[in-house]
């Protein structure tokens, strides 16, 4: 059995053997004096010099010296080595999108150089496995095959935490006494995160740890907003990012717009600032396309393109009531809202389905759209109110529940105001503003209270308008004024997909409905009343939800399950249990039919490159063990040399004693011959 050493240097402590030969040779005891008549004419005689005595208790020092030479060995963490046996190793590669960051080498491939030397340091015989963050599942085999796997492995576009990595490894190599585990990684705060909650992870288990992090230089986009969404077919488009840059300074950076691949647009963006492109008119189906930034200096380029893609409405089904629209048809003074509904529709190339209905039908005619959405089409359903008379509580009821499930409403209101309706629904958070009628004023331009509110054409037709306010609109909390008369009256106010118009191309403002402005008016406010959702997107590494996939199409489960999806690399997949790990644009169809356009983007949150905490960071270097006689199957010999040298230090301590007792029991006589000997 060989004894080894993992502090060899410590071994120097042995020279400490000397103090107790140097404390005994000098520490004399001073003997008693007595004054004998016989020699006390010797205190006048010249002393002899003396030179060091001899060691004195010759058994005290011998334990002290020993005692000392056990805590120096224990200094040195002597062990006997555990038994030789086939070794095990298991690699854990991080491949999230932060890893491929780098110039010339990548974080990734640095990692991968570093694993592969453990690999082929091992004996031939070793068992080995390589687990990859994005897929933490792996079984021991050989050597050879381990390299296979990390030869094969590539860096993803998402974001993979390294705890299910982590909690298969110490799986892999539980109870086996020579089972290590090798972990690479940039050590990114999402590579780490949730391993502070689990702070028994990593207990047992041999860590060694690669850190190839380096000092980041990257610029990336954030999530794309588009407005409005779902796009209305003819209506512009307007597509914003905000841009951020890590290492590179602040900018300004060249960010583009591609359609289909091809450059459209560019912009300077400093960081931190928005990249806003406007898409003159939306068409077809879809509106699809990327933005891409190019910066000098970014070394990680899979975060470069964000990906995004709309519906375009090209139908939109309204529900108008009014005073007498159904009664009076083409006679009623609601006419005006529907012809310029016609001219909207024309002018865009969509549908706008008009169902005018009296009160009592308006349950049934709302019945589908705002509760249970079946349908994109029904899912935009607005509702108009045309200066309604007051409504009934069943009315009112319908009404809120049809705004609490989505749908959008637009009110247009003249001086006679339904008072009592518009309190009772703006209680119920159905409506942005209660208002009453007012006195006949003076007919003025109005003037916009929030700059970027209207498009420039719309914006330019009302500064034309003389317009007089024909109700007192007073904004609930959080509505939105966006144009107020001459005299300070708040005419548009909004919040969410509800709007309140304090005129109508009526009464007072007959000659409103001959304006060629007015049906930018209304195509303005059924834009708001439709409402902008978050746009459809994926990161990289997720898998399609389906249920969430039939919400935003309003497809069919059923439809789903048999429909494919096309990747950017052109191949056809299953859409049912599909994984998308590659960023681009994704064809959701069934057959020919092309059911939605799924963007896919890498990860947002890898695109930081933030460094994980130091707390966590922590949890890992404390699993790092540094001393081989904490490698399961070897015997620490460090506690039995303290052991021994407290016990050896105990026993001089008590020997040294006894030998005082014993010069105290002794005959005066004895006691005076021993003190002069000493």
């Amino acid at each position: 059995m060989s004894v080894a050493f993992e502090l060899p240097l410590a071994l120097l402590g042995l020279a400490a053997l000397l103090l107790p030969i140097a404390v005994h040779a000098l520490a004399r005891r001073t003997p008693r004096d007595f004054t004998l008549p016989t020699l006390r004419f010797l205190d006048a005689a010249p002393k002899a010099r003396r030179a060091l005595a001899l060691p004195q208790d010759r058994l005290v020092l011998l334990l002290r010296a020993l005692a000392l030479a056990c805590l120096a060995l224990a200094a040195a963490r002597p062990f006997v080595p555990a038994t030789a046996g086939r070794e095990t190793l298991v690699a854990i590669l991080d491949d999230s999108l932060s890893m491929s960051h780098g110039a010339q080498v990548s974080r990734f491939e640095r990692a991968r150089a570093g694993l592969e030397e453990k690999l082929r340091a091992l004996p031939e015989d070793a068992r080995a496995a390589v687990i990859v963050a994005s897929r933490p599942l792996a079984t021991l085999a050989s050597k050879a095959a381990a390299l296979e796997a990390l030869r094969e492995a590539a860096p993803t576009a998402g974001s993979s935490s390294l705890v299910p990595a982590l909690a298969c490894a110490a799986g892999l190599v539980a109870r086996d006494p020579h089972g290590r585990v090798v972990l690479a990684s940039d050590l990114d705060r999402p590579s780490l995160e949730g391993l502070e909650r689990q702070p028994g992870l990593l207990e047992d288990v041999r860590l060694e740890t690669l850190d190839v992090g380096d000092t980041p230089h990257d610029a990336s986009l954030g999530a794309v907003s588009i407005a409005p969404c779902p796009a209305i077919a003819g209506e512009p488009v307007t597509v914003t990012a905000r841009l951020q840059a890590t290492g590179l300074g602040e900018g300004p950076f060249p960010v583009t717009l591609e359609i289909a691949g091809a450059e459209v647009a560019r912009r300077e963006v400093r960081a931190g600032e928005e990249a806003r492109f406007v898409l003159p008119r939306a068409s077809g189906d879809f509106v699809s396309g990327a933005l891409v930034v190019k910066a000098r200096g970014d070394e990680l380029a899979l975060d470069d393109l964000r990906f995004f893609a709309a519906p375009v409405l090209r139908e939109v089904p309204l529900v108008l009531l009014g005073r007498d629209s159904a009664e009076k048809g083409a006679n009623a003074r609601e006419q005006p809202v529907l012809d310029a509904l016609a001219a909207l529709a024309r002018a865009r190339g969509m549908r706008i389905r008009v169902a005018t209905v009296p009160e009592s039908t308006l349950p049934a005619a709302l019945d589908g759209r705002g509760s249970a959405p079946r349908t994109p089409a029904e899912r935009a359903s607005v509702l108009v109110l045309a200066s309604p008379s007051e409504l009934a509580e069943a009315t009112r009821q319908t009404i809120a529940a049809f705004v609490a499930n989505g749908g959008g409403v637009l009110v247009f209101l003249d001086e006679n105001v339904p008072e009592a309706t518009l309190r009772w629904l703006v209680e119920r958070a159905a409506l942005p503003a209660t208002a009453h009628g007012v006195e006949p004023g003076r007919a003025a331009p109005p003037h916009v209270e929030r700059e970027g509110a209207f498009e420039p054409a719309l914006a330019r037709a009302l500064a034309a308008l003389e317009l007089e306010p024909q109700a007192a609109i007073a904004p609930a909390l959080s509505a939105d004024v966006l144009l107020a008369a001459a005299t300070g009256e708040p005419l548009w106010v909004e919040r969410d997909r509800t709007v309140v118009l304090g005129f109508a191309p009526w009464g007072r403002n007959e000659g409103l409905a001959r304006e060629t402005g007015f049906p930018l008016i209304v195509g303005r406010a059924l834009q708001a009343a439709l409402g902008t959702e978050r746009p459809p997107s994926l990161t990289a590494g997720e898998e399609i939800d389906l249920a969430a996939l039939a919400r935003i199409t309003g497809e069919a489960g059923e439809t789903l399950r048999r429909a494919t999806v096309e990747l950017p690399s052109g191949a056809c997949v299953p859409l049912d249990g599909a994984r998308v790990e590659t960023p681009g644009l994704h064809l959701v169809r069934d057959g020919s039919r092309l059911l939605a356009v799924l963007p896919v983007n890498a990860s947002e949150r890898e695109s930081l490159l933030e460094r994980a905490g130091e707390s966590a960071r922590s949890l890992l270097a404390s699993a790092e063990p540094s001393l081989a006689s904490s490698a399961p199957g070897a015997l620490d010999l460090s506690v039995p040399a303290v052991g021994a040298g407290l016990v050896l230090l105990l026993v001089s301590s008590i020997v040294a004693n006894r030998g005082l007792f014993s010069i105290a029991r002794a005959r005066p006589s004895a006691r005076a011959r021993i003190g002069a000997r000493t």
